[in-house]
């Protein structure tokens, strides 16, 4: 039986090329979209279904029932909430409107736990820490908030549990970048390995032997590797 592969919000250019990869491998990869998607777009083994994590009320029973919840091998999270930089601090009724979100993380990593037995929850985020620029700072509160959950959960697991692992970005290559000038883009470039910000591809391709044989060592970890493809 062919593995199930979950990609929460699989737009992005990384995303993209992982599950085709996936596919190609021959595994079963269910997609969730934010924004209208058009028909005639499908794969065989690629499924799609729309889903926000504001709303995992509403979202999360018909995604659930677009898995084959016996072969559930991996959960990843791309998706988050737009990232808008404040070129002055929001009103305070304003600063905490992204945590909502948390709780359709939480719905979904419960939801998805007791289905993935020895699997592994991937989550992706961006350095916030490592922009030059002012604002963020409801994106801050958010990624806060979220790395105090995945914490939570890694503690909570034991070892027949899913392992749960944090890849942190600086930059994703193809998508826009309008807060980070390009001058640190080239520093950033010159002192990774290769010289050069990988391309969307090749992180796909690092990222693919993560979700198909999982590390126990690496369970509860974040990965910024200076002088890799992750900082």
């Amino acid at each position: 039986m062919p593995n199930t592969h979950l990609i929460i919000g699989s737009g992005g250019s990384v995303g993209t090329h992982l599950r085709t990869l996936l596919a190609d491998a021959g595994d079963r990869v269910c997609n969730t979209h934010y924004h209208p998607r058009s028909s005639g777009q499908d794969r065989v083994g690629v499924s799609w279904t729309p889903f926000d994590l504001m709303s995992p009320q509403r979202d999360l029973p018909p995604l659930l029932q677009q898995l084959d919840q016996t072969s559930l091998k991996s959960l990843i999270l791309f998706s988050h909430p737009s990232l808008d930089q404040e070129k002055k601090h929001p009103p305070l009724d304003q600063t905490l409107s992204l945590l909502p979100a948390l709780e359709g993380v939480r719905a979904l990593f419960d939801s998805c736990i007791p289905l993935l037995k020895e699997g592994l929850i991937l989550t992706i985020m961006p350095s916030l820490s490592s922009l030059k620029a002012r604002g963020y700072l409801k994106a801050r509160i958010y990624f806060g908030g979220l790395r105090g959950l995945l914490e939570e959960y890694s503690r909570g697991m034991d070892h027949q549990s899913p392992r749960l692992l944090t890849l942190e970005l600086i930059h994703i290559p193809g998508d826009p970048t309008p807060h980070i000038p390009s001058s640190i883009l080239e520093r950033m470039g010159r002192h990774t390995l290769e010289g050069n910000l990988p391309d969307s591809l090749s992180l796909a391709r690092w990222i693919l032997p993560l979700l198909q044989t999982p590390q126990t060592w690496l369970h509860g970890e974040t990965l910024r590797l200076p002088g890799g493809p992750f900082f």
